[in-house]
């Protein structure tokens, strides 16, 4: 939209240009009594305008093309932080439904915990009393071994 309408800009500045040069230039051919620009001057001149017209089009383009680009990568940005915003309020959600069941777990976990410590109580009472049966063992080995002894005897 906006380079077509430079152009056709271009174009009637160029005539104009062209119109206003061929006044004030000395490189003009005498005919008849008028100042006609040459057709060398009139040629080049057109090229040039069009040279120009086409570089500053091609400006605007790769301009236009790198906003484009620039939009495209908002774009991309803009739903990537989507993404992770949702990511986030998910794990936000998971955290407190897990300090929720953490809170809810607690008076089991104490009670695990004192399970265990009356295990390893009950252990170290078990290891005492199989230590105390063992020598309880021997003294009565003792007393058997003395009391066959003395039947004998």
């Amino acid at each position: 939209f906006f380079f077509k309408n430079l152009r056709g800009d271009f174009h009637y500045l160029a005539s104009k240009t062209m119109s206003t040069e061929s006044e004030t230039k000395e490189t003009t051919v005498k005919n008849e009594d008028k100042n006609i620009p040459s057709e060398s001057l009139v040629n080049s001149t057109s090229i040039m305008f069009h040279n120009v017209a086409q570089y500053i089009q091609g400006e605007f383009q790769a301009t236009n093309e790198d906003l484009m680009l620039l939009e495209a990568m908002n774009r991309v940005t803009k739903d990537k932080y989507v993404e992770m915003s949702t990511i986030v309020g998910n794990m936000n959600l998971f955290m407190e439904d897990f300090k929720k069941k953490q809170q809810e777990m607690e008076p089991y976990l104490l009670k695990l915990e004192q399970v265990g410590a009356n295990l390893a109580e009950l252990e170290h009472t078990a290891f005492l009393l199989d230590e105390y049966t063992k020598r309880l063992e021997e003294k009565f080995k003792k007393l058997a071994a003395i009391k066959r002894e003395s039947k004998r005897k």
